[in-house]
């Protein structure tokens, strides 16, 4: 959600590294679901979307979001992986009517 909301961006294994860790230090708890079975665009892109749910380590305060994921793949490897608060503009992006 930080991504998305900042537009916090992460590359490589170090930045995975770093997702991880800053989203342990924000979050109490959290948890995604998905809305459906991810849509596979072509072999390269999948599309999906759901919503986030957590409690905010500092506020204590409960957040609940929707949210759509692009996932990009290259020889086999996830090569990019964004998350969008508008589900409309992530299945654009994904290659996918609206």
């Amino acid at each position: 959600m930080r991504a998305a909301v900042e537009g916090t961006s992460y590359r490589g294994r170090d930045g995975v590294a770093k997702f991880f860790a800053e989203t342990d230090e924000i979050w109490d708890a959290i948890s995604v679901e998905m809305d459906n079975d991810p849509t596979q665009v072509d072999d390269e892109i999948i599309f999906t979307s759901g919503r986030l749910r957590g409690r905010g380590h500092d506020s204590g305060a409960d957040v609940e979001m929707e949210l759509a994921w692009v996932l990009r793949f290259r020889d086999g490897l996830i090569s990019s992986f964004r998350t969008y608060t508008d589900a409309a503009r992530a299945r654009k992006d994904a290659g996918l009517s609206e």
